[in-house]
């Protein structure tokens, strides 16, 4: 089952990367036409818009164009542009575009959140739910000081 929606999920991004490479060659033709930037600026948004809406898609997804993108040469303003034609209101910010090519062209490779300090994520499992009620069940005014769980 987590393999099929992890492949599901490669399927839709490199499916979403080809289209996004299908319009850096379409904006790449229409700079070399004699037309007003207007003009180019329309004709490249009609043909560029994709079929499915991307007003759900993850962070991840968009950070991965960018990282698509800033490798290929396209300046941080030029992506968050092409960005918001496509996702709109769920677009990252113009910073956040600066930031992650930043980050991208000095080497780092993962688009995903680095870790956060602060509290240690706690994993609730069933074993540690019995030890609890069975603790509690024995003395029913134990507190977390004395429980020595703190």
């Amino acid at each position: 089952m987590k393999i099929l929606k992890v492949r599901q999920k490669i399927e839709t991004l490199l499916d979403f990367l080809l289209s996004w490479q299908q319009c850096y060659s379409w904006f790449e033709e229409l700079s070399t036409g004699g037309s007003t930037m207007e003009e180019r600026n329309t004709t490249a948004q009609q043909q560029c818009k994709m079929v499915a809406p991307l007003s759900t898609c993850t962070r991840e997804e968009q950070r991965s164009v960018i990282r698509f993108l800033s490798t290929v040469g396209v300046k941080p303003t030029e992506i968050h542009r092409r960005m918001e034609v496509q996702y709109g209101d769920a677009c990252l910010s113009l910073q956040q575009v600066y930031e992650w090519t930043r980050k991208f062209l000095n080497g780092v490779s993962s688009v995903a959140d680095s870790p956060r300090p602060g509290q240690a994520h706690r994993v609730v499992t069933s074993e540690a739910i019995a030890a609890v009620e069975a603790i509690v069940r024995d003395n029913r005014r134990v507190t977390v000081q004395t429980s020595g769980y703190e």
